[in-house]
This record gives structure tokens, C-alpha cells and sequence, in this order.
């Protein structure tokens, strides 16, 4: 796998070939945006800049989740 990412018991790292790059939440707020480019009552359509895919990735398996159960419990 290339760059991984590391989770110790207190933080996070990613790994950038040889090096070791220590996760930085104020680097992270500061780089991190989120761009809507649409929006209707059914659909949001956006944009995250700034993040790490694998982040990203979570984020859209938590959201498309949220919206399963909504729909299960309505």
C-alpha cells in the first residue's frame, strides 16, 4: 500500500515514501475546505479540499450510512 497511514494510541501518522509525516490538526484546518457545488432538497453535491483520500473515503461510507438508517427508520 503506498502511504499509509499510521494510527498509534495518541496520534496519527502518514507515511510519505521513506518519511514519516506526523499528522497536524492546525495544518489540517488550515489547508481543509469544503466547496458545495450544488444543493436541492434531495441532493448535496461537494467538494473536500485538503484532505486525505482515506479520510474522505470514511467520511462518504458514514454519509451514505446516515442516509441508509434515515430511510430505515422513517
Amino acid at each position: 500500500m503506498e502511504n499509509p497511514i499510521i494510527m498509534n494510541k495518541y496520534s496519527i501518522e502518514r507515511t510519505l515514501g521513506n518519511e514519516i509525516k506526523p499528522y497536524n490538526y492546525d495544518e489540517f484546518v488550515k489547508n481543509f475546505k469544503i466547496n458545495i457545488i450544488s444543493r436541492s432538497d434531495n441532493d448535496l453535491e461537494f467538494d473536500l479540499i485538503g484532505i486525505d483520500v482515506a479520510v474522505a473515503n470514511s467520511l462518504r461510507r458514514v454519509i451514505i450510512s446516515e442516509v441508509i438508517m434515515s430511510k430505515i427508520l422513517t
